[in-house]
């Protein structure tokens, strides 16, 4: 959950021994110097209930990165990516992704033959998936869903670091998969390169993100429910730019909720195609350095249920 001022204790290991890191563009964090997570700091008079809510409008509002073509090309790199890491442990079956967002993954699983069902917390989102893309998604918090099917596999990218619970939220999925099921689980990684370099100016740092991990930290998380089969890092080729672009920016102040996706949209979509497709291919041998020293941004855990 997110913790307040008051609070005294690591919510993932429990440990007492707690360092605030700020001011961020995500406003305060505690760092537990035990397990390595930090995890954003309310105010003790805030709602956090509201406090959660508001903070996804980072991700989703009426006019949204959804609707950039910037971002779409970017997710799509992405969803690609994550193909290629998963088909590895997993050819065929019955796929539930949590939070799809654009819809990319989705899309990739359905070309690769796979079966694919979406739970999405937006219904701005929820719509744009159903309405134009014609994926099969349901709506709400998927902490509130039973499923009467097993899954052969669970997909969830870049959702734990918006849970208020992520244990709770690590239950149900353990709930949804079928007994020899696995978890494909990705959330910026607090050990990557960008993070070293950066500092409290990394991008990781938003509103949205309530609990950010690393290595340790994810591991601790998993321990008691989850038998870890392979930590892996993948380095997106823009991820380095928006590192610069945000070192360029003031962290004495939180980040506005209702700025997401400004960046995005006001890029040319012509220009971002252009440097995909000569930039990407040029710092591929880097890239790859880093994911093999687990210094990329994002990280991938791949688990079953023990």
């Amino acid at each position: 959950m997110i913790q307040t001022e008051n609070d005294n204790r690591c919510n993932i290991c429990g440990g007492k021994n707690l360092k605030i890191i700020g001011p961020t563009q995500g406003g305060f964090y505690n760092r537990c110097l035990d397990c390595g997570v930090e995890t954003r700091i309310s105010s003790p008079d805030s709602n956090i209930e509201i406090d959660f809510e508001s903070s996804q409008k980072t991700c989703y509002t009426d006019s949204d990165q959804l609707e950039s073509p910037t971002l779409s090309i970017i997710q799509r790199n992405a969803a690609q990516e994550r193909m290629k890491l998963i088909k590895k442990f997993l050819v065929s079956g019955q796929i539930l992704e949590i939070g799809p967002g654009g819809g990319e993954f989705m899309l990739e699983a359905m070309e690769a033959g796979m079966e694919v069902v979406g739970v999405e917390h937006s219904p701005i989102a929820t719509q744009r998936l159903r309405d134009i893309l014609g994926l099969s998604v349901e709506c709400g918090a998927f902490e509130d869903f039973n499923f009467e099917d097993k899954f052969d596999a669970i997909v969830n990218m870049h959702v734990i670091e918006h849970v208020i619970d992520p244990a709770l939220h690590l239950r149900n999925a353990r709930r949804a998969l079928k007994k020899n099921g696995l978890l494909f689980l990705g959330t910026p990684n607090l050990n990557s390169w960008s993070r070293a370099v950066a500092g409290k100016k990394w991008q990781g740092y938003t509103p949205a993100h309530q609990n950010l991990f690393g290595f340790e930290s994810m591991r601790k998380l998993l321990e008691d429910d989850w038998e870890i089969i392979n930590f892996s890092t993948i380095e997106a080729w823009e991820n380095w730019p928006w590192t610069l672009l945000s070192m360029t920016r003031s962290v004495q102040t939180e980040r506005s909720l209702n700025q997401g996706g400004k960046v995005s949209k006001s890029l040319p979509p012509g220009l971002l195609k252009a440097a995909n497709y000569l930039i990407r291919p040029a710092t591929w041998p880097y890239r790859k350095i880093q994911e093999a020293m687990l210094g990329g941004s994002e990280l991938i855990v791949i688990a079953k249920p023990r």
